[in-house]
C-alpha cells in the first residue's frame, strides 16, 4: 500500500529541504515530490491513503549509537520487555535503528545480556516489527578495559583481554557486536 505524506519540508539527497511531499510504500520512501502542478497531480493518483504533514519537517531516521537505556529500561535488564521498550520509545522520537552499550558486569550477566538481545533481534525480524528502532550494534563497556582509567565501571568486573571470551560473546550477541 502507498501512503503520501504531503505539505511537509523533506530533506533531500543533495542536503537541502525542498517542499512537497513522501511517497513511502510499506516502510520504504519511493518518491519525493517537490510541490507545484505535477507533483500536486501526482498526489491525487499514487496514495491510498494522503497524510496532511502540517508544514513539518520530514528527515531520515535518526541512529543512536550510544545508549544504555531509556523509560526506566535498560540493555543490562536483559529482558525483551526492557528492549520493547527502548526501542519502541526510540522509533518514537525518530530513531530508526540503535547501538546500545552494555556495562561491565560479570561474565555470565553479559553473556545473557547479549543472548537476550540476539533473541530479540530474531523476534522482531521474523514478527516483522516496524514499530520499534532495529537494534544494528552492541556496544561493550567492558569487560576488556583499563582498571586504570575504568569510569564508572565496575572494577571487579573487569578481566583482561581474552579472545576466547571475546568469540564467545560475539555468538552470544549474534555477532552484533
Amino acid at each position: 500500500m502507498r501512503n503520501i505524506i504531503r505539505n511537509v519540508k523533506v530533506f533531500t539527497e543533495e542536503g537541502r529541504f525542498v517542499y512537497g511531499a513522501v511517497v513511502t510504500e510499506g516502510t520504504v520512501i519511493r518518491q519525493i515530490l517537490e510541490r507545484g502542478a505535477e507533483g500536486e497531480s501526482l498526489i491525487a493518483s499514487l496514495g491510498d491513503e494522503v497524510i496532511d504533514g502540517g508544514g513539518c519537517y520530514c528527515i531520515p531516521g535518526m541512529i543512536d549509537i550510544h545508549l544504555h537505556g531509556c523509560r526506566g529500561q535498560d540493555i543490562c535488564d536483559g529482558t525483551s520487555e526492557a528492549l520493547e521498550v527502548i526501542t519502541a520509545w526510540e522509533a518514537s522520537v525518530g530513531v530508526t535503528a540503535i547501538a546500545p552499550a552494555v556495562m561491565t558486569l560479570p561474565v555470565d550477566k553479559l553473556e545473557s545480556v547479549l543472548e537476550n538481545a540476539a533473541d530479540f533481534c530474531r523476534v522482531r525480524e521474523k514478527e516483522k516489527w516496524f514499530h520499534s528502532a532495529e537494534l544494528v550494534g552492541i556496544n561493550m563497556e567492558g569487560p576488556f578495559i583499563s582498571p586504570g582509567r575504568k569510569g564508572a565501571q565496575d572494577a571487579r568486573h573487569i578481566v583482561p583481554c581474552d579472545s576466547e571470551l571475546y568469540r564467545r560473546f560475539q555468538q552470544a550477541a549474534g555477532g552484533r557486536i
